[in-house]
C-alpha cells in the first residue's frame, strides 16, 4: 500500500526546492504554495519512511514526518524551519534554521540545526543549467554536531547525491525522468534504500 501511495503521487509534476537532502537539511526552502512527498524504503528490513512538506510564505518550511521499523505501527513527528537567505549561485549561501522531530518521538530523535547551502555554476555540455550543491552544518543530535552533503549533477536525468550524518555516509544516484519527479536508490552500510519523491504546485 505504500508503493501504491508514492507511485499515485508521482502523477503529479512541477519543479520546486526541497529543504532536505536526504535525511540532513539543507539551507534551502520549498517554493510558496507547493509541496513535496518523498517515501524512503528498505524492505530487506521493512524500513520506511516518509515526508510530506510545503513552504509557507517566503521563508518557512513545515513537513509532517513519518516512520516505521519493523512493524505496521507508523511514528508522526513534525519538522520545520526558516529561511534566512536563498542561495544565489556563486556568491552567497542559502541559510536556514530549524527542528527536526520537534515532538522528539522518531527513532533519530529532536534536534536544532542551521544548515548553509552553496551554489556552483557547472560548465558541461549536459550539466551547464544546473548548479553543484554543498551543504554542511551543525545540529544537535548526540551521534555528532556536523553534517554535510553535496547533490553533483552529471545531466538534467542523472545526479549523484551523499552525505555524512557525523554517524554514517549515505550516497547514490537521484534519477529525474521528468520536472518535479525523482528516483533515488541510496546506500547506507549494508543498507540499500529506494526512495520516490514528488514535488508540486498547489
Amino acid at each position: 500500500m505504500r508503493f501504491i501511495a508514492a507511485a499515485s503521487a508521482l502523477l503529479l509534476s512541477t519543479a520546486a526546492f526541497a529543504d532536505r537532502l536526504i535525511l540532513i537539511p539543507m539551507g534551502k526552502k520549498l517554493l510558496t504554495d507547493s509541496f513535496q512527498l518523498e517515501i524512503l524504503t528498505d524492505r530487506s528490513r521493512d524500513i520506511t519512511m516518509g515526508w510530506f512538506g510545503f513552504g509557507i510564505g517566503q521563508s518557512f518550511d513545515f513537513e509532517v514526518t513519518a516512520e516505521s521499523f519493523n512493524d505496521n505501527r507508523m511514528t508522526a513527528s513534525l519538522d520545520f524551519s526558516y529561511n534566512y537567505t536563498v542561495p544565489v549561485i556563486d556568491f552567497l549561501p542559502g541559510i536556514s534554521l530549524g527542528v527536526q522531530d520537534a515532538m522528539n518521538v522518531t527513532e533519530r530523535g529532536r534536534n536544532v540545526y542551521v544548515a548553509l547551502t552553496h551554489r556552483y555554476g557547472n560548465y558541461g555540455e549536459l550539466n551547464q543549467d544546473l548548479p553543484t550543491e554543498l551543504t554542511y552544518g551543525f545540529w544537535t543530535r548526540k551521534g555528532g554536531l556536523f553534517f554535510a552533503g553535496v547533490t553533483l549533477p552529471f545531466s538534467r536525468t542523472l545526479q549523484l547525491i551523499a552525505e555524512h550524518d557525523s554517524d554514517e555516509l549515505t550516497a547514490g544516484f537521484q534519477l529525474s525522468p521528468h520536472e518535479g519527479v525523482q528516483f533515488r536508490a541510496l546506500f547506507r552500510q549494508s543498507q540499500v534504500m529506494v526512495s520516490f519523491r514528488v514535488q508540486a504546485r498547489f
